[in-house]
C-alpha cells in the first residue's frame, strides 16, 4: 500500500501500472524457467507485487475518469465482476470434482 501510494503520486497512474505489468511478465517468465523452489517463491513473491500494482493503478485510474454521478454503478459492477472471478472457478472446480457435472 504504501509503495503503491508513493508511485501513483510520483510517477502516475498509467506508468506505475505499466511497471505492475512488466514485473509481472518477468516473474512469470523466470518462475517458468525456475528449478529451485526458492527462486519460485521469490517469483511468486514479484508476481504478487506487479499484481498489485496494475490492479490498484487501474482501478483507481477507472475511479478517476469516470463522472461522478456513475461512479457508484461502476464501482458496483467492478467489485461483482472481481467477485465472479474469484469464485465462479471455486465453484466449477468443485462441482467437477464432486462429479456434479459430467
Amino acid at each position: 500500500s504504501l509503495l503503491g501510494g508513493y508511485l501513483f503520486d510520483n510517477i502516475g497512474r498509467k506508468r506505475s501500472s505499466i511497471i505492475g505489468i512488466v514485473i509481472s511478465i518477468a516473474s512469470l517468465f523466470v518462475g517458468t524457467f525456475c528449478h529451485h523452489y526458492i527462486l519460485l517463491i521469490a517469483c511468486r513473491y514479484f508476481l504478487g507485487v506487479g499484481r498489485y500494482l496494475t490492479s490498484t493503478a487501474m482501478y483507481v485510474l477507472t475511479i478517476e475518469l469516470v463522472p461522478s454521478k456513475q461512479r457508484n454503478m461502476i464501482n458496483g459492477w467492478a467489485g461483482a465482476m472481481w467477485r465472479s472471478a474469484i469464485l465462479l472457478p471455486l465453484e466449477l472446480g468443485t462441482s467437477l470434482q464432486a462429479g456434479t457435472i459430467c
